[in-house]
């Protein structure tokens, strides 16, 4: 298939590279070695931020998917996706208020993913239709939509709960000799070989709050997610801050740790922060500020939780910090201490 001077230029995040890296090892195959004949060095994790070419990702895909003689290789992605890969994006799906609130945000936010990738979601008598496109030829469309497709179903029971069910699934491939893979996957039996790749969500579904909503949380990726796609790769200050916020509750939050994600030195780091007007210590307290504001605006976290979430190592320790902020201890703000049952 030709390729013109216009598609070689989509890209698309590392992340779905590092999802193709796992699922070719799960069928016992070196991802390594299909990476390396393809003429890439890729090898996860990949930094924060990064994207490759998408026809290098295509091409080994459809390399892996005829190697493995499996129909349904692209449901795969499904076992070894999670919302965090796509970084700030991820966060704020993982925050989202319901279903319906997510699917939006991916919408608006669908070409950090792929920058030819498009989300509709539309309301219909029916419920909530979720239909995907990407406006690029692929080496073969069959597995790029079972993955987009596989990717959407895991997002939406990572927030809704494995027992999610949508009301029906459509899809542009060809029927399958074998449908059990996407009956077991999707819950209903998909209707292959239609105009568009569409999942169907009830209503009740679509609008029922998550108990990790939290709207606060979600601006605030919703806000790195925008700097990402209005300036992507050269807002080094939002990258160094997603990095933080993805890596807090590690509990090895450091200079080292941006540095190796962005793979630089912890010295050029610091120079570029300086050049912004930033430090590190000041990058990673305002963070924690942050954070700690939206964290104790939701009544299902105790102080001690919150104190895990951002990376201190005791709660003493985060009460100390809260206090330096505001001149009060986070219990006067809320009382979320729970007594022993």
């Amino acid at each position: 298939m030709s390729q013109s001077s216009r598609d070689i230029e989509v890209f698309s995040l590392a992340a779905s590279a590092t999802n193709l890296w796992r699922v070719i090892e799960s069928y016992g195959m070196d991802p390594g070695a299909m990476f390396r004949a393809a003429g890439s060095d890729f090898a996860p994790p990949s930094a924060a931020g990064s994207k490759l070419p998408f026809f290098l990702v295509d091409r080994i895909r459809a390399h892996a998917a005829e190697l493995s003689g499996d129909e349904a290789f692209g449901l795969r992605v499904a076992r070894v996706f999670h919302p965090s890969q796509l970084e700030s994006l991820g966060f704020a799906w993982l925050a989202s208020y319901s279903l319906r609130d997510g699917f939006a945000r991916l919408a608006r936010f669908a070409k950090v993913v792929n920058t030819r990738a498009s989300l509709h979601v539309s309301d219909t008598a029916d419920g909530l239709s979720v239909e995907h496109a990407i406006a690029v030829d692929s080496l073969n469309p069959v597995v790029m939509n079972d993955t987009w497709m596989a990717l959407t179903m895991a997002l939406c029971k990572v927030n809704a709960g494995e027992n999610f069910t949508p009301s029906s699934v459509c899809m542009t491939r060809p029927a399958p000799r074998d449908i059990a893979p996407f009956e077991a996957l999707f819950g209903v039996r998909p209707l292959f070989g239609q105009a568009a790749n569409v999942m169907l969500i009830a209503a009740e579904d679509a609008d029922r709050q998550h108990l990790g909503a939290n709207p606060l949380i979600a601006q605030m990726h919703d806000e790195l997610t925008a700097r990402f796609l209005g300036t992507p790769g050269n807002d080094f200050v939002s990258r160094a801050r997603d990095i933080a916020i993805r890596r807090l509750t590690s509990g090895d939050m450091s200079i080292e740790v941006v540095a190796s994600e962005l793979n630089i030195s912890a010295r050029s780091v610091r120079r570029r922060l300086e050049e912004q007007g930033q430090n590190f210590r000041t990058l990673l307290d305002d963070v924690r500020k942050e954070l700690a504001e939206a964290y104790l605006s939701t009544n299902t976290l105790a102080l001690s939780e919150v104190a895990y979430m951002l990376g201190f190592s005791s709660q003493s320790a985060f009460s100390r910090a809260y206090q330096r902020w505001h001149g009060v201890a986070p219990s006067h703000v809320r009382n979320l201490e729970q007594s022993p049952s």
